[in-house]
């Protein structure tokens, strides 16, 4: 038996069909929700009608829908709507802990007891689980990659206009108040492998833990030299043919890369095991 599962955020639609435990992307489309946003009104309707067409030319049953990002701040008349044009299954809108705790589900493998920090990143937030056994601690960081794309918008010039250095510094400058742990033996960076793979990023075998799902890892100095590579190497137009069916994927990929190497520096890491976990592996 097969199902199927929605996951909408600030700027991306992901939908994943299921089957006897194995979870795949089946389709991704872009749309940018925060545009035209209001607080009295939610997300512009033309976006809504846009994503509600795209999601019925799949032509799937209906799926499990979980929602996060700027669907939080929408109104209690825009969220009733949704949910009866969801139903049955319903549009469900999960809190920045219930986020956080499907990731830390997601990461529910066996680290042969070692410390490892778990990074899911938004457009307006990132997620943040610390596990060490069975224990785990999950945080909020309020920066995310829309805070990027507004600050440097530049980036996504054919060459990147913005300088690496000065977008990880905006970054930091975010993190100031933020406490970290020093001392975790890797990092597992959700929602990265495919992308890094498009676009070549450096990889050795994964020797941190054996998991069919999380082949490969990378030293700080290979995460640097692949995101060097996207801003200063690869334009913004092979990018965008990198992902051909989805190609506004990739307006958040270079700051994507940025957002990360600033609390890999701040956490003092040195391996990162890039990975496609994601919210509804948590679900599952």
């Amino acid at each position: 038996m097969k199902n199927y599962y929605i996951d909408v955020g600030s700027s991306t639609v992901k939908t994943y069909c299921e089957e006897k435990g194995k979870l795949d992307l089946i389709d991704e489309k872009s749309i940018l929700f925060k545009n035209g946003f209001t607080p009295e009104l939610g997300v512009d309707d033309e976006n809504v009608q846009l994503m509600l067409r795209h999601l019925l030319s799949l032509d799937i049953p209906p799926a499990k829908t979980f929602a996060t990002g700027i669907w939080r701040e929408i109104p209690a008349a825009q969220a009733e709507y949704l949910d009866s044009v969801f139903a049955p299954m319903g549009f469900n809108i999960i809190s920045h802990e219930q986020e956080a705790e499907y990731l830390k589900r997601a990461a529910d493998l066996d680290f042969g007891g070692k410390k490892v920090m778990i990074i899911n990143m938004g457009g307006k937030t990132t997620e943040i689980v610390s596990r060490k056994g069975d224990t785990a601690e999950i945080k909020t960081i309020k920066v995310g990659v829309a805070d990027l794309l507004n600050a440097f918008p530049e980036q996504n010039e054919e060459i990147s206009a913005a300088k690496l250095e000065d977008m990880e510094k905006f970054v930091d400058e975010k993190l100031a108040d933020e406490v970290f742990d020093t001392d975790y033996d890797f990092a597992i960076l959700t929602g990265e492998l495919r992308f890094q793979k498009l676009t070549d990023y450096p990889h050795s075998k994964n020797k941190s833990f054996k998991d069919a799902n999380h082949p490969v890892q990378q030293s700080l100095s290979d995460f640097i030299r692949g995101t060097e590579h996207i801003f200063y190497e690869l334009t913004y137009t092979q990018l965008r043919e990198l992902m051909p069916k989805n190609p506004n994927w990739m307006s958040g990929a270079r700051a994507g890369a940025v957002l990360p190497l600033a609390v890999f520096r701040r956490a003092n890491i040195d391996c990162i095991v890039p990975s496609d976990l994601n919210l509804i592996n948590g679900v599952i």
